[in-house]
């Protein structure tokens, strides 16, 4: 008989036995397709819950019961094993993106279930009557009677990371590797008693007669048969089901040392600070005054193998800006490391810490801040921010008559009585032009640099759609606490 489907977890219907509050969905329920309700169900449970939801997830995912399988997995029946079926669900926590990343630690959700039976007894009788040979048998034993009598499951689970076990639960933790193949191997092991019974022969009950040298001689010609206990056995039907799982552990980002890089000029002065971003949901720098916080992924929950819903934790990548009191001039991600060119006040600057946080960790560091000297010799640019496609004037003020120009993969050597301009392409990545006499770029007396931004303009836009969004806002909240504090006085 096929199972009873469950209803939807994740139904209206099944709100009362959430943990949150479905009164308006419920009256409601007969407007929305059944994915409609779990998408509305979904975000009430994510509003109760903190971001990214590792903890929501498994709290959800070991409460789930499975009394038949999921949708969409095909149960197989074999011998005395029905039913039967298998499916590496999940590891948590973890995050699906363009693969699925675990953490250090990670514990795989293996589901499965079957029933097991007892087969049918075979027995054709308790006696045979007078044949004059055995009777026949049959069955799977050649018996003339066989009963099961009971049976035990000796089913066992086990769960392989890379070939090694690892566990042998339904909910088995491990240490992750940094490719992980996860194989969950279920051996359904029907063991049955049985009892075997064979034909014994009985009593003679015909006899045949002839005459041997003129005596009667008779001999027995046919027996009754009875089918009698013969010894006690046991039958072993086994089933083997598997299924796997690929994940990545998460990779850790360089082990940097955050540097502040500050212009030396009258305020505001620029600050330069680059910080990995490979695998990286946000990271935030903070000084004294200033906040920039970068976030490259939001955290989601979806389900699978409807209706018991086995949900998971999604990073969808999404960049936005946060800012307080910073004005941000240039953004620039190569490599996996990424550059922010923003304004500071040269109070507060030394104050200066980075946060990264990735799927699973958080870092905080703080700063190691360097200022650009200042020396006899000068260099101004026409402006501080520069598209890809502009060009970097720069005005080298100097007594000295040799001065070698450095900037990204261009070198300049010319001859300086007092003031003369060059012209430079701009780098992407490249935000500092340094300046030396002779050729000697360490000694502070004779080297001077100048901090620029190069751009090629997308972030900067968005950061700045931001800003004033917000500012509108801000606006907006203004008017309307004015329009509010006069009325209230009037």
């Amino acid at each position: 008989m096929q199972p009873v489907r469950a209803v939807d977890t994740l139904s209206i219907d099944n709100c009362p036995n959430l943990p949150v509050s479905c009164t308006y969905l419920q009256q409601q329920a007969q407007n929305f397709s059944i994915e409609e309700q779990k998408m509305l169900v979904l975000d009430l449970l994510m509003n109760e819950y903190a971001t990214p939801y590792h903890d929501f997830v498994e709290s959800w995912n070991r409460d789930l019961r499975f009394a038949s399988p999921p949708d969409g997995i095909v149960a197989t029946s074999a011998e005395t094993i029905s039913d039967a079926w298998l499916e590496t669900a999940t590891a948590f926590p973890s995050v699906y993106s363009d693969s699925i990343f675990v953490f250090d630690k990670a514990t795989v959700m293996t589901i499965y279930g079957y029933r097991l039976d007892m087969p049918p007894n075979y027995d054709v009788g308790f006696s045979y009557s007078c044949s004059d040979r055995e009777p026949a048998t049959g069955g799977r034993y050649s018996d003339c009677r066989t009963i099961y009598t009971s049976n035990r499951d000796a089913t066992t689970l086990q769960i392989y990371n890379n070939g090694q076990v690892v566990g042998d639960k339904g909910f088995t933790l491990f240490n992750t590797s940094q490719n992980n193949y996860i194989e969950s191997i279920l051996t359904i092991t029907n063991e049955i008693d049985m009892e075997h019974y064979k034909w014994q022969q009985g009593s003679c009950c015909r006899e045949g007669c002839k005459i041997v040298k003129g005596k009667r001689v008779c001999t027995c010609i046919a027996w009754d048969y009875n089918c009698v206990f013969s010894g006690n056995d046991k039958r072993v039907d086994t089933m083997q089901l598997k299924d796997d799982l690929t994940a990545e552990r998460e990779h850790t980002f360089p082990d940097f040392q955050p540097r502040l890089l500050l212009s030396y000029s009258a305020d505001p002065q620029l600050a330069s600070m680059t910080v990995p971003t490979r695998n990286v949901k946000s990271y935030v720098i903070k000084l004294k005054y200033q906040t920039l916080k970068k976030e490259f992924n939001v955290y989601s929950v979806n389900y699978t193998l409807p209706p018991q819903n086995v949900l998971y934790v999604v990073a969808r990548q999404q960049k936005g800006w946060f800012t307080d009191n910073a004005k941000i001039l240039s953004v620039d991600n190569q490599n996996e490391m990424e550059t922010v060119t923003f304004e500071t006040s040269k109070e507060g600057a030394e104050e200066c810490t980075v946060t990264i946080q990735t799927y699973f960790n958080t870092t905080v560091k703080e700063c190691a801040v360097e200022r650009l000297n200042e020396t006899a010799l000068k260099l101004e640019t026409d402006q501080w921010f520069y598209g890809t496609n502009e060009t970097i004037m720069l005005t080298v003020k100097s007594n000295y008559n040799n001065v070698d120009i450095e900037y990204g993969n261009q070198k300049i050597s010319l001859f300086v009585q007092g003031q003369a301009t060059v012209n430079l392409t701009p780098e992407l990545g490249a935000s500092v032009i340094v300046a030396s006499i002779s050729g000697n770029l360490f000694e502070d007396e004779a080297t001077t640099s100048a901090m620029i931004n190069v751009s090629d303009n997308s972030e900067l836009n968005l950061a700045f759609d931001v800003f004033l969004l917000m500012l509108v806002f801000y606006v907006l909240y203004k008017v309307a606490e004015r329009y509010y504090r006069e009325k209230k006085h009037a």
